[in-house]
């Protein structure tokens, strides 16, 4: 189970992108895949927020979203997208496809990295060695400034994202979606 603040940041983003109430979800798997749909996506939606903000607000042109809206069209995809958004089976059969997608993408990844490090080792080997140093240095560099500015433990902050992707992409692995419970501390 998640104890998630609907106050926080990517929660308030989420739910001004969306013009939605995030403490709707009771799981995590739609809110979860939402937001990496939302990332992958996210030019278009901010494209729209920004003509939204842009345009002259009238009658007129209230008229004419609300017709388009209400055309066939306009109807059938409203409907489509609220079936999409608003379906957790829909959103576990998602999370079962992608998880064998993310773990074969994942698999490729390192193989190609380590390959190519073979390779580079092989052929330009003090180069390799000196630019392995270099991103050593800068990691270890940011790393020190965020311990310097940091109120809690630097494991916390370091650790936090990659144990909740990971805790997402088990309960995937297990066919299961972990309740949400939505406090405002």
């Amino acid at each position: 189970m998640y104890n998630l603040n609907p106050n926080t940041r990517t929660a308030r983003f989420y739910s001004w992108l969306w013009d939605t109430n995030v403490t709707k979800y009771k799981n995590m798997c739609p809110y979860f895949w939402k937001y990496i749909l939302t990332i992958l996506i996210l030019p278009l939606p901010l494209l729209y927020k920004l003509a939204a903000a842009i345009l002259p607000k009238s009658e007129k042109a209230d008229k004419v979203i609300a017709s388009i809206a209400n055309s066939g069209v306009g109807r059938v995809t409203g409907s489509f997208f609220d079936w999409l958004f608003d379906h957790p089976k829909f959103w576990g059969a998602v999370g079962k496809t992608l998880k064998w997608a993310f773990f074969i993408f994942l698999g490729g990844a390192v193989l190609l990295m380590v390959i190519g490090l073979v390779i580079l080792l092989i052929t330009e080997t003090m180069k390799t060695f000196a630019t392995l140093g270099v991103c050593a240095i800068i990691i270890g560099v940011a790393i020190l400034l965020i311990w310097l500015f940091a109120e809690k433990n630097l494991g916390t902050y370091l650790w936090a994202p990659f144990k909740f992707i990971g805790n997402m992409v088990y309960s995937t692995y297990k066919n299961m979606c972990p309740l949400v419970t939505w406090n405002e501390d």
